[in-house]
């Protein structure tokens, strides 16, 4: 009966680890430097960049970043996209180049783009002075939430210490 009732409790836990798994807000984050930028730059360049997506608005919002070591003073700065690492693609938002923040605090986006960024298919690119068309650049990567796995075994390692 006490292994039934474990089961059951651990099952619940997967089930709602699973449901909160699908939830909307998505974080991805960025390491930025000349060696992503195509061609490849040159710089002593690099930085960080974070932003959210809501997947049931396709709203981005959340963004941050930094960035240190340009050669060349900043132009701009946008997330590009669809494009995987070594290719290039379209700007479809700009942030501001300085904090890296969504002017007004967050922008729709479309359901393709929204799509490319769950694929690994955006990166965020500065441009500067020095290299007009990118002086570093970071592709965006889906930051990983806990998982189901996880949760189960901490599940059976409370089952098995209630044991003893």
């Amino acid at each position: 009966m006490k292994l039934l009732s474990t089961l059951t409790a651990a099952a619940t836990v997967a089930s709602m680890t699973v449901a909160s798994a699908h939830a909307d807000a998505l974080v991805f984050e960025a390491y930025l430097d000349g060696l992503q930028v195509v061609p490849p730059v040159p710089t002593t360049g690099s930085g960080t960049f974070t932003i959210t997506l809501d997947t049931a608005t396709n709203t981005l919002s959340n963004a941050s970043g930094s960035y240190s070591g340009l050669i060349g003073n900043v132009l701009n700065a946008s997330v590009q996209g669809p494009a995987g690492p070594g290719t290039n693609g379209q700007a479809f938002l700009f942030v501001d180049p300085f904090t890296l923040e969504i002017p007004g605090g967050s922008a729709v986006i479309t359901q393709v783009q929204a799509q490319a960024m769950i694929d690994g298919d955006t990166y965020i690119l500065i441009r500067t002075d020095f290299r007009p068309g990118g002086e570093i650049r970071g592709q965006l990567v889906l930051v990983p939430t806990p998982g189901t796995g996880a949760i189960v075994a901490l599940g059976g390692l409370l089952a098995v210490r209630r044991r003893r």
